[in-house]
């Protein structure tokens, strides 16, 4: 890998971040369970209803509008595929579009409206105006040798706790803010938010901490920022890293266990975070 630049770049775009073949922090939750299915999720990449919202939600509120990606393609309101008019309209696009991926009209309501609730948010607001949105980063770690990447969602430089990483976390439907703990914990947000503000200290010299800021899917479209416990963060590098060898001796051997043994460790308590609630 000694031809990647390793760096902060912050006007990269996440297609030619993607193309870069290296690995990234956020398999980590995959590859929390299993090599075999970290293995399958990168060569079949997954794209629930529930994701793409994310990813709407995710670009409305940091990139300033919902771009939608290749194939997508808005379902008007109200229409019925299983009816004659709805069938026929499905049918044209295919025509059009083999790939076609239809999106209900509601699901960009709901991501215009989360992502509102994130612009005013009083922190988040503040943090966007003054932040760095989407920011790649390529970097050695200090630990395990591993040359990674990383695309963070938000840093910012709060007079209060410092140089921060915060990512941003749509959550699911039927899932309260309340919640967002154990769906970080069992998502592997945990270790990947860590590892960039560890990137970032390798390459700037100055500590980082981590956070989520965690947004519900439907009105009033709640938001919580969390913001890492020391022991938490150190929890989720050390983890991660282990993971980063297991991962290593895998691609060495062309061999990648179904097993779960690397789960998560008990004993991190939810309990104690710093929340702050709009």
């Amino acid at each position: 890998m000694g031809d990647i630049e390793c760096g902060i770049f912050p006007h990269r775009s996440s297609a030619e971040h993607r193309a870069l073949p290296l690995f990234s922090p956020s398999r980590f939750g995959a590859l929390n369970v299993s090599p075999a299915e970290c293995l399958r999720r990168a060569e079949e990449p997954e794209e629930t209803r529930a994701m793409r919202f994310g990813t709407m939600a995710h670009g409305e509120a940091l990139e300033g509008g919902i771009l939608l990606p290749e194939h997508w393609i808005e379902k008007p309101a109200g229409m019925n595929f299983g009816h004659l008019d709805g069938k026929a309209w499905k049918l044209a696009r295919l025509a059009e579009d083999p790939d076609a991926i239809f999106m209900p009209a509601e699901d960009f309501t709901r991501a215009a409206g989360a992502a509102e609730s994130l612009r005013t948010h009083p922190l988040v607001a503040e943090w966007l105006k003054t932040g760095l949105t989407e920011v790649s980063l390529v970097w050695i770690d200090a630990v395990t040798g591993t040359t990674l990447k990383g695309r963070t969602d938000l840093v910012v430089r709060d007079e209060k706790w410092g140089p921060t990483v915060w990512d941003l976390k749509m959550l699911g439907r039927g899932v309260e803010t309340s919640d967002a703990l154990r769906a970080i914990m069992t998502t592997g947000t945990w270790m990947h938010v860590p590892f960039y503000a560890s990137a970032l200290e390798e390459l700037t010299g100055v500590h980082h901490g981590a956070g989520v800021i965690a947004a519900g899917p439907d009105a009033p479209w709640p938001v919580e920022c969390y913001l890492f416990p020391d022991d938490l963060q150190e929890a989720g590098l050390r983890h991660g890293r282990e993971l980063l060898r297991v991962w290593a001796e895998c691609e060495a051997s062309g061999i990648y266990p179904a097993d779960t043994r690397h789960g998560n460790p008990r004993g991190n308590s939810l309990s104690g975070w710093p929340r702050f609630r709009k």
